[in-house]
């Protein structure tokens, strides 16, 4: 939960801090492209979430005395980079709406917790109601949760292990074109209206 949150919200909350400081603007018409630079403040986020998340699991292992058991740890790597990429793709994106919005700090607290709820973060999605169901299934958490918890379990890899790899690549490089196009509108916006 902490990755997620560090490397989308605190992403989105990169947005905000720029705008209030009177950066935002000086950032937009920097030779650096925008995306360039909103991108490295991203891949920063990404590395205080995998360090939260080492730290995490150096707790649950030393502190708590939980063993710590990878069995398959091809898959746990493939799935981490994955998550990883898929992660920095939703925020790249998300950074995109919330340039375009007035009130990014309100749009990233209100979506959250609800990420946290039907995405599996906190417990399975087949433990939700039917109706919330499709929503889970068409976000990228969701899937990068499931490719988590297969990667983990003892049981040999499965076909929801690969349909998990499958759909997150899929929505991770739909994230990419979403966030692409908005990088273009926004370019487009400053250029035409300041």
């Amino acid at each position: 939960m902490n990755f997620w949150s560090s490397v989308v919200f605190s992403s989105a909350g990169d947005i905000d801090r720029e705008r209030y400081m009177g950066n935002l603007e000086y950032l937009l018409v920097a030779p650096t492209p925008f995306w360039g630079t909103m991108l490295a403040k991203i891949l920063g986020n990404t590395c205080l979430g995998l360090a939260s998340l080492c730290l995490t699991a150096f707790y649950v292992g030393v502190a708590c005395g939980v063993p710590l058991e990878a069995p398959h740890p091809a898959a746990l790597a493939m799935a981490l980079v994955l998550v990883t990429g898929s992660f920095v793709a939703v925020a790249m994106m998300m950074s995109g709406v919330f340039t375009l919005s007035r009130n990014a700090w309100g749009l990233m607290n209100g979506l959250e917790y609800p990420v946290f709820l039907v995405s599996g973060f906190l417990f399975p999605v087949e433990a939700l109601p039917a109706w919330v169901r499709p929503l889970s299934y068409a976000m990228l958490p969701t899937w990068a949760v499931k490719a988590l918890r297969c990667s983990l379990e003892s049981a040999p890899l499965g076909a929801e292990f690969w349909l998990s790899v499958a759909v997150m690549c899929t929505l991770g490089a739909a994230y990419w074109t979403v966030a692409v196009v908005l990088y273009k509108l926004i370019e487009r916006r400053v250029r035409v209206a300041g």
